[in-house]
């Protein structure tokens, strides 16, 4: 009465196999929002500063945002009103 043991086996390395593709692609998810999210704080840091007027820490904040994500047109748009003043 006990199960064949390649059916168990094959369950498992099923199981494991699931769990090893879901976690790769959580964890890939995680980074790349963690990049995105890192980029927006850094530029709504270097807007704020430059609504204050302290336009040396507004430039540092958003060089930050544009390290964390070059392709931000928004990021390249703070750059422009900051380079106005």
């Amino acid at each position: 009465m006990l199960p064949d043991l390649s059916k168990i086996i094959n369950r498992l390395a099923s199981a494991l196999l699931l769990a090893v593709v879901l976690i790769s692609c959580a964890s890939s998810t995680v980074n790349g929002t963690k990049n995105d999210d890192s980029a927006s704080v850094y530029l709504q840091l270097g807007v704020r500063y430059m609504d204050l007027n302290k336009l040396e820490i507004a430039k540092e904040n958003l060089q930050l945002a544009l390290k964390k994500d070059p392709n931000n047109a928004q990021v390249h748009n703070a750059f422009a009103f900051l380079y106005e003043n």
